[in-house]
Parts: C-alpha cells; sequence; structure tokens
C-alpha cells in the first residue's frame, strides 16, 4: 500500500504552493513595474512641458532684446542728427563756413561718434540676445531627452511578466529535477486498514 503524500517542504505540495506565491509576486511585479513607468513618463512629460515652455520664453526674450536694440538705435541716430544740427546752427550763427577746417572736422566727429555708439548698443544687444536664444536651444534639448527617456508602460509590464515566468519555469523544473513531484498526479493512495472495534472486521476508509 502507498503512504499518503505528506505536506512537508519536499512535498508536490509545498512546490506546488512556491509557484503559485512566485506567480501571484510576478503578477503583483508587473502591475507595479506598468504603474511605476506610467509614473516616472508622467514626470518626464511634465518636465518636457516645462522645458519647452522656459524654450518659448527664451525666445520671447530673444526678440525683445532686438526690438528694444533697434529703438534705442534709433533713439541714439536722432540725438546725434539733433546735435549736428545744433552744431551747424552754431557754426553759421558764428559765421563759420560749415564744410571746412575745424567746422567740418567737428561735424565728422560728431558722425563717428554717433557710428561708435551705433556699433556698441548693437553688439551688446546681439550677445545678450543670443544668449537667450542658446539658452532656449538647451531647454528644448532638455524637453526632447526627457520625452525621449520615456517607456512603454506596457512593454514594462509585459518584460517584468516574461522575466517572472521564466524563473518560475527554472525553478519548477529545479523541483521537478529534485523529484518533487514523482508520483503526483497518479491514482488516489488507499488508506490503511482500520479494526473495526465491534466487529473486529477490516475495512477500508
Amino acid at each position: 500500500m502507498t503512504a499518503p503524500m505528506g505536506f512537508g517542504f519536499d512535498s508536490p505540495y509545498a512546490g506546488i504552493a512556491a509557484l503559485s506565491a512566485q506567480t501571484v509576486n510576478g503578477l503583483i511585479s508587473a502591475f507595479a513595474s506598468r504603474s511605476v513607468t506610467r509614473y516616472q513618463n508622467a514626470a518626464l512629460q511634465a518636465q518636457a512641458n516645462i522645458a519647452r515652455i522656459n524654450a518659448e520664453t527664451m525666445e520671447r526674450r530673444y526678440q525683445a532684446t532686438l526690438h528694444d536694440a533697434e529703438s534705442q538705435i534709433t533713439r541714439q541716430t536722432m540725438q546725434a542728427g539733433q546735435v549736428k544740427h545744433s552744431q551747424r546752427a552754431s557754426l553759421a550763427a558764428n559765421g563759420i563756413a560749415v564744410g571746412v577746417g575745424s567746422a567740418a572736422e567737428q561735424q565728422a566727429s560728431t558722425d563717428l561718434i554717433k557710428e561708435m555708439d551705433r556699433n556698441t548698443l548693437a553688439r551688446n544687444a546681439l550677445s545678450q540676445a543670443w544668449g537667450y536664444r542658446w539658452q532656449g536651444v538647451n531647454y528644448s534639448n532638455q524637453a526632447l531627452a526627457a520625452e525621449a527617456s520615456k517607456q512603454s508602460a506596457s512593454r514594462a509590464f509585459w518584460g517584468s511578466l516574461l522575466g517572472s515566468a521564466s524563473q518560475i519555469g527554472f525553478n519548477y523544473m529545479g523541483m521537478q529535477a529534485m523529484g518533487m513531484f514523482d508520483g503526483f498526479g497518479s491514482s488516489a493512495p488507499q488508506s490503511k486498514p482500520v479494526l473495526d472495534a465491534v466487529s473486529g472486521a477490516h475495512f477500508r476508509g
């Protein structure tokens, strides 16, 4: 007669329980991986959105800086023209010919100062504006990098699930190699004969 299978650590029931627990843990891990990936993707998208907003802000500052520079150059040119006009009026009032000698040199000096001021304003504006432009480029790159770092939630789910399934299969083969499932699933074992206390006859339970 075959002895009934026990529930020890080396019994098939213990093996099935262990594999079942691993299966449940694998499912939990797969769903957790999907949830974590979705959360990480949302955080990365938020970073990308903020970076794009910053890039747009830098572009507006770039345009505003160039516009302000044009306005400053226009005002400076008008002021230089007024200075030159006042010089000519003063020279004429004193009876000095405007286009010759020191009068001409004075007018040329005024024009030179005007051009130097215009160039200084333009150079400073371009330097500041392109600083904003490069910051905008950096923010745009940050947005692209954040979006490129996003992962597929379903891929994370199935990747985790397949990894767990592979580990469960490996563990099952190990248990089977140790003979843990030998005889499992065969005909049900018979119980030992029990002595009937009244008749003294043997019967099977």
